[in-house]
């Protein structure tokens, strides 16, 4: 239409990948397809939009994307402040198996874009899984939530560094308003029962992990009922019990 193509460049492209991007989040839509369309759709604004730049890194999770994913970088830098990269390089460190690197840049990322909740977390997760840095991930996690806490993958990050730095009566504490606003949450309830394995609750921690796994199942999901499965495993070595 003579609107459509009247519309600003960069809000035309915005357009276009936030299409591409819901139909492959739908299932209507080839990941790879998505990408070629995310990647037109940045080159067709100069690379002037760091919100198309941005689902870049729900689109390129394999490590067989990390170069495309560096080469769209390289493309992206003369346009934009280093700072506004740090996301997407964490996700680079991340895709190349350069755990240190991750962590900078997603601690990094974090402190320089406060208000984003999904950043916090993201350092939270590298931290703890990574580094196994407990208390600095709390640290970050917990000034994060009081700022956004609905926002489900920073309370449940937050919460697994809690309980693995011996705070586990404080983890389930900031997961129980979430829990009770979010239902049934495959995530937040293998969290809680992380929490409660590892505060002595053994049975109702144990009874939290087959919730979990059959909310999984529920949902067809069946890597996440395997990761629950391993989460347990884990925790039940953690807390030096033994499952039925």
């Amino acid at each position: 239409s003579q609107e459509w193509a009247a519309a600003p460049t960069i809000a035309r492209c915005e357009l276009e990948a936030n299409l591409a991007l819901l139909r492959w989040i739908t299932n209507r839509q080839r990941n790879d397809v998505a990408i070629r369309a995310v990647k037109r759709a940045l080159a067709g604004c100069d690379y002037q939009s760091l919100a198309i730049a941005s689902m870049l890194m729900n689109l390129l999770r394999s490590p067989a994307q990390a170069p495309e994913l560096r080469a769209e970088l390289e493309k992206l830098e003369p346009h934009h402040r280093a700072e506004d990269l740090l996301g997407l390089r964490a996700q680079l460190a991340v895709l190349e198996h350069d755990g240190e690197t991750a962590i900078r840049e997603a601690v990094a990322w974090s402190r320089y874009d406060a208000m984003n909740p999904y950043a916090a977390a993201i350092a939270v997760h590298l931290l703890s899984d990574l580094a196994g840095r407990y208390e600095e991930a709390v640290e970050i996690g917990v000034k994060a939530v009081r700022r956004n806490p609905t926002h489900v993958l920073l309370v449940n990050n937050t919460a697994y560094a809690l309980s693995l730095a011996g705070r586990a009566h404080e983890a389930s504490q900031l997961l129980k308003p979430l829990m009770r606003l979010a239902g049934d949450h495959v995530a937040l309830t293998a969290t809680m029962a992380l929490a409660e394995l590892l505060s002595g609750d053994t049975a109702a921690g144990l009874a939290g992990y087959r919730r979990a796994w059959d909310l999984a199942v529920t949902e067809g999901d069946t890597s996440l009922a395997h990761l629950v499965l391993l989460n347990q495993a884990l925790a039940v070595s953690l807390a030096g019990v033994v499952p039925d």
